[in-house]
């Protein structure tokens, strides 16, 4: 299940970074092998024993989970029976993110009532979220929970890529009331869907602790035109609850997505969004989702680098995000790197950072001891005027040389014969002068 698990989300292209939850919607249903988990035997066993043996299959997730889940129900099914089905596949303690129950909670009544304060606890119990008496549920590698939809749960205290999948389940739908039940949950019973989706963003290519968000309300399939309100409420720990109300007018010519904006929305963690639609005073949809906060797109793309070396030498805008370069002279360099995106008003950001070039004075071969020392970078002037100078040397003038390496010991004759005996390459055309073939003379002119 572990291999399945990452070659789905590898499959679907999705790259889980820590810095929030990852979900595949569905799961089992991208591969053939878990797909198998609905005939297991087990399987049938424990869900067929809550729920009836001709129960349903109703979807589910793949999950990355990454810090707090607060505290939520996955329904309010007051026909019929849903439950989920979860396996999990790392360790988890009550303080590293295993789920959390409140016994009772999927019931009915005033009990369901106050117990939706957990919710915004903070605020409305004045108790943190992970201080809620409840029944902590550890769990091994493997390891199955079943719970029924409407029962609050949560966890804290977890990694940044907790792995689990999980199947929906529920009894079999057989009246014409536990029929249109299933029809909504599948989405079935033709009435409009609302897609909910919050996204933030800061001046730059940090999320700010508040921001603008705009939250688009999608009418696509509404099927009756007229005057609608949107009320939409972000709650979370730590933070006062933004309520907002708009009216809608939905014409048949209207755009499928209506956008509604919010000013100062609080980054964190576990805020949840709950969104009403109503018309004439009657909420004809409700929900919730977690507010999620994502980068703005044109903030997030590196497209051109340029790096100055601080010797006077730098590099053209380029795609490469690694360089080299080579000094010519011992000293400290500020380097500075420049990165700019590719939004429509481009974002440039520079970074600098301080190196020390040094080299070393000499060489010493590990092999035979010789020795070479550094001849530093300098200058010097050829075809000068005392004496030395040759005809094909002028006019006088300055020559640099960058540094270089030099033996401290001029190479004989007698050391070079032996590098020729030992490699076949052809002696000078002076081997055999006289003036210069001594073998404690050094080697001049042009070798091989």
């Amino acid at each position: 299940m572990t291999e399945e698990h990452r070659a789905v989300f590898e499959k679907k292209g999705m790259v889980h970074d820590g810095t929030k939850r990852s979900q595949i919607v569905p799961f089992i249903d991208q591969s053939e092998r878990l797909c198998t988990l609905l005939d297991h035997p087990k399987v049938l066993e424990v869900i067929g024993s809550l729920l009836g043996e001709d129960f349903n299959y109703v979807g589910g997730d793949g999950n990355y989970y990454s810090g707090d889940t607060g505290w939520h129900s996955d329904g309010a099914h007051k026909v019929g029976l849903y439950a989920k089905f979860h396996l999990y596949l790392d360790p988890l303690t009550r303080d590293t993110g295993c789920i959390r129950v409140i016994p009772g909670s999927h019931l009915f009544g005033e009990w369901r009532a106050r117990i939706e304060q957990v919710r915004r606890s903070n605020e409305a119990l004045e108790v943190n979220g992970s201080d809620v008496p409840c029944v902590a549920v550890e769990t091994e590698p493997g390891d199955v929970v079943v719970f029924n939809h409407n029962i609050y749960h949560a966890s804290f205290g977890g990694g940044r890529s907790r792995r689990h999948f999980d199947l929906n389940v529920a009894s079999r739908a057989k009246t014409d009331t536990e029929i249109a039940e299933l029809d909504s949950y599948l989405h079935r019973d033709g009435k409009p869907r609302f897609t909910l989706c919050l996204s933030g963003c800061g001046e730059d290519d940090e999320v700010q602790d508040e921001i603008a968000a705009i939250i688009p309300i999608n009418f696509s399939n509404l099927k009756e035109a007229g005057e609608y309100a949107v009320r939409i409420t972000i709650t979370g720990p730590n933070v006062a609850t933004i309520t907002t109300e708009q009216n809608l007018s939905i014409k048949p010519t209207s755009q499928p997505v209506e956008e509604i904006a919010l000013s100062e929305v609080h980054f964190g963690a576990n805020q949840v969004v709950t969104i009403e639609v109503l018309k004439g005073g009657t909420v004809l949809y409700q929900g919730e989702a977690e507010a999620g906060f994502i980068r703005n797109s044109s903030n997030r793309t590196i497209e051109i680098t340029k790096w100055d070396w601080g010797d006077g030498q730098q590099t053209k805008f380029g795609e490469e995000l690694t360089a080299s370069h080579t000094y010519e002279r011992v000293g400290e360099y500020t380097i500075i790197l420049t990165v700019r995106n590719d939004a429509p008003n481009p974002i440039t950001v520079e970074q600098e950072k301080t190196i020390s070039v040094t080299a070393e004075l000499e060489i010493v071969s590990k092999s035979d001891g010789t020795t070479m020392m550094l001849i530093p970078t300098g200058t010097f002037e050829m075809g000068d005027s005392f004496g030395e100078g040759l005809p094909h040397e002028l006019p006088v003038h300055t020559v640099s040389v960058n540094a270089f390496y030099m033996d401290v010991t001029e190479v004989t004759n007698a050391v070079y014969k032996q590098f020729l005996d030992a490699t076949g390459h052809k002696a000078p055309d002076f081997w055999e002068d006289p003036t210069f073939n001594a073998l404690d003379q050094p080697v001049v002119g042009d070798v091989a």
